[in-house]
């Protein structure tokens, strides 16, 4: 089983949950690069030094956290942006294909004989007919939806765990 210090070392701090990476830095020691320039001569030496290492644990900690939290806020308005989007192309095209069906129903009511006869089959041939464009502007449209969704329990979760981290 791979600790906390593993995967702190070998994943890095940049890559790992700002929750998971307070815990390994409150349970084990900090990575090489804080370690570094620490001599333990005496007790209070060592003391001040393990304090001083766990305060500089704690600032990366939370710089790390916010971070984290800033990302996860631009990934949510890019999403919502995306949503947007899609949302107006399905709309582009549920209008397309709407005012196609009112035409031809006005050109069926408007004409006689074998002209209607050509312009009801037309219709009937346009109800018909699957709609690609417009199933897939839907399906995306869900998609989407689903993604902001996500995107939005991920920043508040990333922005409770920076608030959570700036109280420790």
């Amino acid at each position: 089983m791979i600790s906390s210090q593993d995967l702190v070392r070998y994943v890095g701090p940049s890559q790992l949950e700002p929750s998971l990476y307070v815990s390994a830095l409150e349970y084990h020691s900090a990575p090489a690069d804080m370690k570094k320039g620490f001599v333990n001569v005496n007790t209070k030496e060592r003391i001040s030094a393990e304090s001083k290492r766990k305060a500089e644990a704690v600032e990366f900690a939370l710089k790390a956290a916010e971070e984290f939290a800033i990302k996860k806020a631009e990934e949510l308005s890019a999403c919502l942006a995306e949503h947007q989007a899609a949302i107006e192309a399905l709309k582009d095209h549920e209008k397309a294909y709407n005012q196609k069906t009112k035409e031809l129903e006005a050109k069926v009511h408007s004409t006689k004989g074998i002209s209607c006869l050509k312009y009801k089959n037309e219709l009937a041939q346009h109800l018909a007919e699957d709609p690609l464009p417009l199933r897939k502007a839907k399906i995306i449209a869900a998609a989407t939806a689903k993604k902001t969704e996500m995107a939005k329990l991920i920043a508040k979760e990333a922005a409770y765990a920076a608030a959570k981290a700036k109280k420790k």
